[in-house]
């Protein structure tokens, strides 16, 4: 979890768990080489007790003489302007604060105070939401390389004992004594009922259920990246394609990884995305009907075209609006409707041009968002990148006449719905490029080319 010479930002709330994290770190860093800096969060939702857990966490950092961050902010109005539910709007407040907390202070990771008993806690939620493999299989040690759970095999009990014993006495928020949130309920009521008439081992035992799926969850995860080389089209960078006729011959289990892997490229989370979801998605892809859409939560669009499956973002009015800029030579030219970029390299060797992959998995011998154009048939500077405009023709590489650009599209089996968001590279209004489709023939590289000019498409980072 922790290297030598690391910076650990540890989220401390002024509770047990928190408190418990906070000494035993405090206890290591001298003997594993690592700097602390205590990060709290005051979500304003209990007014002067959870201003005092502030003042108390502050206490306590300034006896370790440890750096801190100390912010309040009124997380019940972001969850009432979003929308959100209470638990998850302050988890997503509280995430982000913890982020941020970790790039001022250039930390490597984020330590969490979560044990053993918020683990069997976590895996009954989830149950009865209807998770599969990989939503039972809990929090992990060590998520993305940057969150670490040193106490996640703790329990709630030897927690207590550790405090205890180093004669430390903790905040106690009032509100989890309260059973009105669901995990409160499952805390104060279910679990112990669990232990009383099923199993008096069973927060045990779900936490070992748990560490077995979590296993089990990674293979598949593994299965599956490795059949999205074959079911993975990637021919824009703003949607993801998906090949019906390679797709429907996975396995199930397998299926299912694909498209919520596919849905949290798009979304950026799969949260709220159901069972029901997925299975009305394996009913499109494998119906008789060429064309269907179906709408996910999340603003998620997925798009049965012919031999493809398509998932993009939805834009509000199913279009993506008008948008052109100039194209920097050499340079990066930010397209911010697409959430995408554009790379320019003149006089460059671009056989091996290193474009970053867009969907993480997807190899292709030839990268269709990367071209190279002879930079000296360019007659009329600068290059523009926009979407489509009426009218648009060009000749597409290995033809030998013109073609419209809507024909073009009708050709290509490109849903109308996504034509606005392929980004077109002009030069006035000659196309030299529709983006991930094909290049114009009149700018071909050949043996007599002098000057190249390499450009590369990809999305932006989330």
């Amino acid at each position: 979890m922790i290297h030598p010479g690391e910076k650990i930002v540890v989220g401390v709330s002024g509770g047990p768990d928190s408190l418990s994290l906070l000494y035993t770190l405090f206890n290591l860093k001298d003997e594993l080489n690592f700097t602390l800096h205590i990060a709290h969060l005051d979500h304003k939702f209990r007014g002067v007790e959870s201003a005092t857990d502030a003042c108390f966490v502050e206490e306590h950092a300034r006896k370790l003489g440890l750096a801190f961050t100390i912010e309040a902010i009124d997380v019940a109005s972001i969850i009432r302007l979003n929308k959100l539910s209470f638990e998850d709007g302050a988890r997503k407040v509280r995430y982000e604060f913890y982020d941020r907390v970790a790039a001022e202070v250039a930390a490597d990771k984020v330590a969490l105070g979560h044990n053993a008993d918020d683990q069997a806690e976590t895996m009954l939620m989830r149950l009865f939401r209807g998770a599969g493999s990989r939503g039972l299989s809990g929090m992990p040690k060590v998520r993305d390389g940057k969150y670490i759970r040193p106490l996640l095999s703790s329990s709630r009990s030897e927690i207590d004992k550790f405090l205890s014993d180093s004669g430390l006495a903790p905040r106690q928020d009032s509100s989890n004594q309260k059973a009105i949130y669901l995990r409160n309920k499952v805390r104060l009521e279910l679990l112990p009922l669990l232990e009383a008439e099923y199993n008096p081992n069973a927060k045990n035992v779900l936490c070992r259920t748990a560490e077995i799926l979590q296993s089990e969850s990674e293979l598949l995860d593994k299965i599956a990246g490795e059949n999205l080389s074959t079911c993975v089209i990637t021919c824009h960078p703003s949607i993801i394609e998906i090949n019906i006729a390679n797709f429907n011959t996975r396995h199930l289990a397998i299926q299912r990884r694909i498209l919520r892997h596919c849905i949290a490229n798009v979304a950026d989370s799969t949260c709220d995305v159901s069972f029901e979801h997925i299975e009305s998605i394996l009913h499109l892809s494998s119906n008789s009907k060429p064309n269907g859409i179906l709408i996910l939560p999340h603003n998620v669009e997925v798009i049965k075209a012919y031999e493809k499956l398509i998932i993009r973002k939805a834009k509000s009015d199913g279009e993506c609006i008008e948008f052109e800029y100039e194209l920097k030579v050499p340079g990066i030219t930010e397209l911010p409707e697409l959430n995408s970029m554009i790379v320019a390299k003149l006089n460059e060797n671009c056989s091996n041009y290193d474009q970053k992959r867009f969907f993480a998995g997807t190899q292709n011998d030839k990268n269709q968002f990367s071209e190279v154009f002879d930079f000296d048939k360019i007659k009329q500077h600068p290059l523009h990148v926009r979407n489509r405009r009426r009218g648009d023709r060009f000749q597409p590489l290995g033809m030998r006449g013109e073609k419209k650009l809507k024909d073009f599209f009708i050709d290509a089996k490109v849903p109308k719905q996504l034509r606005n968001q392929i980004p077109i590279l002009v030069s006035g209004a000659e196309i030299l490029w529709v983006v991930g489709y094909r290049m114009s023939d009149r700018f071909k590289v050949t043996k007599s080319t002098r000057r190249k000019l390499a450009v590369s498409f990809m999305k932006r980072d989330a």
